[in-house]
């Protein structure tokens, strides 16, 4: 299944996927550990060695956005961003790493410790994708919080479409969008395919 967006005489339709099976609604540190110990490269290691990974006691389902800057994965292979239907694992980053993926060059504050490649093949279907993601108890009111404020940013992302679907002379509306798309909010196929919809709503060629 993929993102949808539909651009709808002033309405503006956003399909958001939420993907895993949802299975047990919690897991323990040791359902976690002995869920890394199964991961392909992870054959040799001990538990206390998959243990550094791992600092919350229990991990609860939710819906996770994946486009959170705060989200980020480390150890994912080129090549091998395959899309799976259970839900990923994300604890504290604690160790800091994976600081590429962060905002002005920090840490995220989350990390994907199972599912990272899931992450990675789930971003390409859009900034709304959700996926099912076991969150630790060290984390999870922030990562709580984390999704109230997408759901703000999107809420303000589709109320300016809308604002510029009405307007005949957006400009200004028209560069609040391409801010969002400099912020990684929306794509540049996504904003082409709003501006050809307000032209054509115009009688004008799509450029």
């Amino acid at each position: 299944m993929s993102l949808t967006r539909k651009v709808d005489m002033l309405r503006v339709v956003v399909g958001e996927i939420s993907e895993g099976s949802t299975g047990k609604s919690s897991l323990s540190k040791d359902d976690v550990i002995d869920i890394l110990a199964d991961q392909f490269g992870n054959e040799d290691a001990s538990r206390e060695q998959l243990k550094y990974w791992v600092v919350s006691n229990n991990f609860r389902l939710m819906d996770v956005y994946v486009s959170l800057n705060s989200l980020g994965v480390n150890h994912w292979k080129k090549g091998e961003t395959r899309s799976g239907n259970k839900p990923i694992i994300v604890d504290q980053n604690v160790h800091e790493v994976a600081k590429p993926f962060g905002r002005y060059g920090e840490a995220p504050l989350f990390m994907v410790i199972d599912g990272q490649n899931r992450v990675v093949a789930a971003r390409k279907k859009g900034m709304r994708t959700k996926l099912k993601a076991y969150v630790g108890d060290r984390i999870y009111g922030k990562m709580q919080d984390a999704m109230r404020d997408a759901e703000r940013i999107f809420s303000d992302v589709d109320a300016t479409i809308d604002e510029f679907m009405k307007k005949d002379l957006p400009g200004i509306t028209f560069g609040k969008l391409k801010g969002f798309v400099e912020r990684g909010l929306m794509s540049k196929e996504e904003l082409d395919d709003i501006r050809n919809e307000w032209r054509k709503k115009r009688g004008l060629e799509p450029k």
